[in-house]
């Protein structure tokens, strides 16, 4: 209003000179006019006629914004509605469109489905279709021609007299009568809308955001090992669906306004430090947005299933095409499509399997066809899934730690933000059995989903054997074989409560092969070698008895040694030297403490994303996407 004020007291100066010098005389607002001439008056206020409807009509909607913004508040939540107590002025919505704050509002919204943030979508498509509409600046038409007559001019400029806001008051008194009365009553009641819509937007962006925080922040796991009440390994699922994430408090709420009231950097600022800092969380949401788009956009039509292989013999143009434009869309495919089997398309179907966990072949048969055919659905709702489990990781900061995810068979260790050293890994076995008395599905060699700290390095290591792999394997081929344990280097010891303890001897042979890591846990499980490599080589590789296999693990293991050790005198052995203590005394086992303890972590992922951008998607090995999803999603 203060604007509009001193603009028409500068154009009413500019058209009318004597109105000009008596307006730069003191009280010029008020008294001072009263000495310019009355035909030079009432020519400039002419002109002024679009400028005093629209005076007089913000007057009329005057508290329009105020009665707009708290009806709006009634739709949100508490702490919504506490944080917008004493406050005015609009934080993201402004007369003429989107504030800064408001635009990067509106970006987050617009990605609170690939944040798998549930309860922000409905608040964010509301605030879509608010930022959509024209904004009060775009929609406000200049006031129409209007005849005022000189007589009402100056009536109402003489009627003003002591006013201390004058022209204000010539427009009040204007516009009860006459032809602007229409024009006013228009304006004022586009005002009054837009104060309505605006304030519905305002609201829907501050509530969407004060929701997608809510849900997207981290809420890491604590416990060490992930287990139901009835002390089972437990799916990560049960973290977010039997335990929601609160709402935001009203401080918190009036922390995210404050933020978007210094504007869009530290809006932006604020946001990013309330979601997971991880890189995997990041790309998964990335990963996700993009296959949110391919379902929109019809994701893919299933490709005909062959009856037999297919390989360099093939000729079929039409066919091949389909399966090239069909990697394409995964970007496994790049360039235009030539229906030729060729060597390219030949590497693009090793890519898919490889990122599939299929067996290494050059053809084009039922098992990759029945991939590529998952529905994209199937897709986007186990990268929803996974998005929402990398907010419950128990990592959190850590710069060094050792990372296992048991269905992608893979792990690494990132040493100050760096990775050093990634290996395959085989985890426990995806075999289970139906207990009717529990009324539940029993995975007897899981890998546990864990947190720990890497303490020791064990050299030419023993092996003592969980009470269920002496149960379940070793005294039935006992009972087959009476020298067995002596032909596996096993001996029986008595523990302290007088059970049997049956240890493998170090040395060739030992199930543990040359290496083991330590990371004490009540499950006995740990990372280590094994003497059955060929393992290795298969694409999808459960098969332990729960503990992680780490191939060349001796590499892995010495990596740890070396990073401790930096910055130490002492030092460590060199590669060479461990592989040589393990190979050449067989009867001696030697333990080497990491003194700074590395963090472990064993988690459960069946989507992640590669260097190159491309999602990979794994085998649900324990059934937890099944259970979450159902049959469908994608899960093998």
């Amino acid at each position: 209003m203060a604007g509009l004020l001193m603009g028409a007291v500068a154009l009413l100066a500019s058209w009318a000179p004597e109105v000009a010098r008596a307006s730069e005389a003191p009280g010029a607002t008020g008294h001072g006019l009263q000495a310019a001439a009355p035909a030079a008056l009432a020519t400039g206020m002419r002109r002024l006629v679009p400028n005093l409807v629209t005076m007089a009509a913000h007057a009329e909607a005057d508290g329009a914004w105020l009665q707009a913004l708290d009806a709006a508040l009634g739709e949100a939540d508490d702490a919504v509605r506490q944080a917008y107590r004493g406050r005015t002025e609009a934080l993201f919505a402004g007369d003429e469109g989107l504030t800064g704050a408001g635009e990067v509002a509106l970006a987050w919204l617009k990605r609170a489905d690939a944040h798998v943030a549930d309860r922000a979508i409905p608040w964010a498509r509301r605030a879509v279709e608010g930022a959509e509409r024209p904004a009060e600046g775009e929609r406000r038409r200049g006031a129409p021609a209007i005849e005022v007559t000189r007589e009402a001019l100056l009536e109402a400029w003489r009627g003003s007299d002591g006013q201390e806001r004058r022209l204000l008051e010539v427009a009040r008194r204007l516009g009860r009568q006459g032809p602007m009365r229409a024009a006013v009553e228009a304006l004022a009641a586009h005002l009054t809308a837009s104060s309505r819509a605006r304030a519905e937007l305002e609201v829907a962006l501050a509530s969407g955001l004060a929701a997608l925080v809510a849900d997207v922040r981290p809420r890491p796991r604590t416990t060490g090992v992930h287990v139901d009440a009835d002390g089972y390994y437990a799916s990560p699922d049960t973290l977010w669906r039997d335990d929601p994430s609160p709402a935001l408090t009203a401080d918190e709420a009036g922390a995210l306004l404050a933020a978007a009231g210094q504007g869009a950097e530290a809006l932006e600022a604020w946001l990013r430090a309330r979601t997971s800092p991880l890189p995997e969380y990041q790309a998964l949401v990335e990963a996700t947005e993009r296959y949110a788009k391919l379902c929109a956009a019809g994701g893919w039509a299933p490709l005909p299933v062959p009856r037999v292989k297919r390989g360099a013999a093939w000729t079929d143009a039409e066919a091949i095409e389909a399966v090239q434009r069909r990697l394409a869309l995964e970007g496994f495919w790049e360039g235009e499509p030539t229906g030729v089997f060729d060597e390219a398309t030949v590497a693009a179907l090793g890519r898919y399997r490889a990122a599939r966990h299929l067996p290494k072949k050059k053809t084009w048969d039922e098992e990759v066809a029945a991939e590529l055919n998952v529905p994209c659905e199937d897709r986007l709702a186990v990268l929803r899934l996974n998005v929402r489990r990398w907010r419950h990781s128990a990592r959190t900061d850590e710069k060094t730690f050792v990372m296992v995810n048991i269905p992608g068979f893979r792990a690494r260790f990132v040493a100050d933000g760096e990775t050093r050293v990634s290996k395959r890994v085989v985890v426990g076995a995806g075999t289970s059995y139906w207990d009717a008395e529990r009324k539940r599905r029993i995975f007897r060699n899981a890998t546990p989903i864990l947190h720990d700290y890497i303490s020791q390095v064990v050299v030419n290591p023993s092996w003592t054997l969980p009470n269920r792999v002496i149960r379940n394997e070793i005294k039935p081929k006992m009972a087959k074989d009476p020298e067995y344990l002596e032909k596996n280097r096993y001996v029986i010891k008595q523990g302290a409560s007088g059970q049997e303890i049956f240890v493998q001897l170090p040395g060739p042979g030992n199930a543990l092969g040359t290496v083991k890591m330590l990371f004490p846990n009540s499950e006995s499980v740990y990372m280590h070698d094994t003497n059955r490599p060929g393992f290795f080589n298969y694409p999808r590789r459960d098969f332990s008895h729960g503990c992680v296999r780490v191939h060349e693990a001796m590499e892995f293991a010495h990596t740890l040694l070396d990073h401790d050790a930096k910055g130490r005198a002492e030092g460590v052995p060199s590669l060479g030297r461990l592989k040589t203590l393990a190979r050449k005394d067989s009867e001696r086992t030697f333990w080497y403490p990491i003194q700074a303890p590395i963090p472990v972590f064993l988690e459960y992922y069946t989507a992640s994303v590669g260097r190159d951008g491309v999602v990979l998607f794994h085998p649900d090995v324990y059934d937890y996407d099944k259970a979450t999803l159902g049959s469908g999603g994608g899960a093998r």
